[in-house]
């Protein structure tokens, strides 16, 4: 945005001082006239004539400029001058600056300029944070450049650390270079050597797994225990935990399976990885397992979908969104820079405001206003209510635990339904309150079992366990 008023300022200031003179020489050779009309017309002409012409001059220039110092500059390095060939680069740079090329030339001169600095410091040994820092501007127009991202990535990932821009850097190629493997697996040691576990890195380290599968078991064992240390079950996180049980600390691991059970809803996704938890788990009781899944929450992607190639995108939009981009920080720049600019926001804000306000004023008073409308009339329940009869059976059967109260009440409205004998009790453990749904009592645990046997094969339940029964 800056380089946008720069170069119209002084573009129009050389026009004045070109027009002015070439105006009065032109109206000296018309026939004279009364009025202003034609001095006008004639200086806007001649104006107009001379703000088009120095920007094809200066377009010109500039592209001329460039071309010669990138030529010399590839000249330079070839005879093994390379600080000669650096000050060369260099000196592109600044005619790029400059307010010789307009907005569209400078695109065009981008694309010529980053490509040669990127290959440049591809090349140079010492490391130089400024071509680096050359790269990581390049990828952002070009993050399909396979060759520059796959050198980037190996000079950066000798810092011991990254900031905010090459983690954005990385984030975009991660993005574009789905099917490069290399790239992948090289960004994927990155994100686990970081701790991260956002879906872009989720993505990635299944990429990896799924493209070399005889590193499969080294990524299991260090995901499952970055999953254990961040407290995380979900679907991905069951399926790593079950992967590394072959060759993986049982005692910690336990701990990721038991709170998969506790937290994850059983679905066709994961029905049978639960299973198969529960059987390496065999001989734990609830209270076991509950006490193993203690400091686990449900993650919101409990079914991490698979990873997806991001499809290819021509040149011409790529350069779309990067202008679009470089225009969106320019007026971030320019606002941030302009007092002007500031009070205009702080005035709209306020209208805003003030308008948000009186909709909430008046919707309150329109409602205080209008009569509300009538009830409806009570539903009358249908049905007889539940009998509670004593009873002496010392056993019943435990099918489900919820930490909220409304999850109970709706399974054990479903099973009584079915005309099942439901209820459920409120337990207290590890500072939470569980709600747990059981049904009916039995006189024996071989009755017990039977009769939770035929629930789980008819589909009314998943899963359940025999518990002492609590008369209410």
């Amino acid at each position: 945005m800056f380089h946008l008023l720069k170069h119209i300022v002084i573009r129009l200031w050389l026009s004045l001082m070109v027009a002015g003179p070439a105006s009065l020489v032109v109206l000296v050779q018309l026939p004279p006239r009364p009025g202003i009309v034609r001095p006008l017309a004639v200086g806007g002409a001649v104006l107009a004539a001379a703000f088009v012409f120095l920007g094809w001059a200066g377009n010109r220039l500039a592209w001329r400029g460039v071309k010669n110092r990138l030529a010399r500059s590839d000249l330079l390095e070839k005879a093994g001058r390379g600080p000669e060939a650096r000050t060369a680069l260099r000196r592109a740079v600044a005619i790029y600056d400059s307010f010789l090329p307009s907005p569209l030339a400078r695109s065009r001169l981008r694309d010529l300029l980053t490509a040669r600095m990127a290959r440049f410091y591809l090349a140079r040994p010492d490391g130089d944070t400024a071509g680096l820092e050359g790269l990581r501007t390049y990828l952002k127009a070009h993050p399909g450049d396979a060759l520059v991202a796959k050198a980037w990535l190996r000079a950066v990932a000798r810092q011991p650390a990254w900031d905010e821009a090459d983690e954005a850097a990385a984030d975009r190629i991660a993005e574009v270079q789905a099917n490069d493997a290399g790239i992948q697996q090289v960004l994927g040691r990155r994100f686990l050597a970081a701790g991260r576990t956002d879906f872009l890195a989720l993505e990635v380290y299944q990429r990896v797994m799924r493209r070399k599968p005889e590193e499969a078991a080294w990524w299991n064992q260090r995901l499952a225990a970055l999953f254990i240390k961040e407290g995380r079950c979900d679907n991905f996180a069951l399926e790593t935990y079950l992967a590394a049980w072959e060759e993986g600390d049982h005692a910690v691991l336990r701990r990721g399976l038991a709170a998969c059970l506790m937290r994850l809803e059983t679905e066709a996704s994961n029905r049978q990885m639960l299973a198969r938890a529960r059987t390496l788990l065999e001989g734990l009781d609830a209270v076991d397992i509950e006490i193993l899944a203690e400091g686990f929450a449900a993650t919101w992607d409990a079914g991490m979908p698979p990873a997806r190639p991001e499809p290819k995108r021509g040149r011409i939009r790529e350069a779309a969104a990067g202008r679009a981009r470089r225009w969106i920080h320019g007026v971030a720049t320019l606002a941030r820079e302009s007092r002007a600019v500031r009070w205009m926001g702080w005035i709209a804000g306020g209208a805003v405001v003030a308008g948000v306000a009186a909709m909430m004023f008046y919707n309150t008073f329109s409602h205080l206003l209008t009569s509300p409308p009538p009830a409806p009339p009570p539903v009358p329940v249908v049905g007889k209510p539940l009998e509670i009869v004593a009873v002496t059976d010392p056993f019943t059967i435990q099918v489900a635990a919820y930490l909220k109260r409304d999850h109970a009440e709706r399974f054990v409205a479903e099973l009584r339904g079915r005309n099942l004998d439901a209820q459920w009790q409120e337990a207290r453990s590890n500072d939470k309150t569980w709600y747990q749904v059981r049904i009916s009592h039995f006189a024996d645990r071989a009755a017990a079992l039977a009769y939770g046997e035929r629930l789980k094969q008819e589909g009314i339940i998943d899963d359940y366990y025999v518990v002492n029964y609590d008369r209410p």
